[in-house]
């Protein structure tokens, strides 16, 4: 079902999905299960007004070990 669906964006566009299924199910049930994205919202809005909408929190990165070999 995935792949399907990415096949169908790559060939019609998420704008004409969107449409098709607005215009079949009607604007009262797809209004409920609409989603943006971070890329999506940042193309369209001011970079200014786009920040007011994003909170950055910085994540530690996992510890890494390395093993370190002597050679003697």
């Amino acid at each position: 079902m995935a792949n399907s669906i990415k096949d169908a964006e790559r060939f019609l566009s998420r704008r004409r999905l969107y449409e098709s299924a607005v215009a079949a199910a009607g604007i009262d049930r797809v209004r409920p299960l609409e989603h943006v994205n971070l890329g999506d919202l940042a193309k369209v809005l001011p970079h200014d007004e786009f920040s007011r909408y994003i909170l950055l929190t910085p994540k530690p990165l996992p510890a890494r070990i390395v093993r370190i070999t002597e050679d003697t």
